[in-house]
């Protein structure tokens, strides 16, 4: 879990930009995963 607290938080659509860029670094950690293990998830 991600708690997101002070001024910063409000600036608009910060928690779309804050989840996007998660998915971004977490997308291409499991893909490089996937490469070292050969295995593909679906």
């Amino acid at each position: 879990n991600i708690v997101l607290s002070g001024g910063s938080t409000m600036f608009k659509d910060f928690h779309r930009r804050l989840q996007r860029d998660i998915k971004k670094i977490v997308d291409a950690r499991v893909t490089a995963s996937n490469a070292r293990l050969g295995t593909e998830v679906k």
